[in-house]
């Protein structure tokens, strides 16, 4: 008999097809500029244990989602809320939203 404790199965994650189409019904400007958002974005990625729920997701333009998949500018957010998007950094600088 071993004493190795087996590795626990992670939660089942959850995986929604129409999660792009669900965040931009409730977050349909860019969070960035306030352009119409046409992609939407993980607030914690899916590779990190991220789920597909509108709470993990915000809109954002082609051009600023890029910029965030390409770590050139930063959301900080609290709660993992998209309404409530504290911070932008990027090039060293930071913006408060208020």
């Amino acid at each position: 008999m071993s004493d190795v404790t087996p590795i626990p199965k992670p939660a089942k994650r959850t995986k929604d097809k129409d999660f792009s189409k669900k965040v931009l019904a409730v977050s349909p400007r860019c969070v960035v500029c306030g352009m119409p958002a046409t992609q939407a974005h993980h607030l914690k990625k899916r590779s990190h244990g991220g789920d597909d729920l509108v709470a993990n997701g915000v809109g954002l333009d082609t051009l600023h989602h890029k910029m965030v998949e390409e770590n050139q500018i930063r959301l900080t957010v609290n709660d993992l809320r998209p309404d409530n998007v504290e911070y932008l950094e990027t090039q060293g600088l930071r913006w408060k939203f208020e």
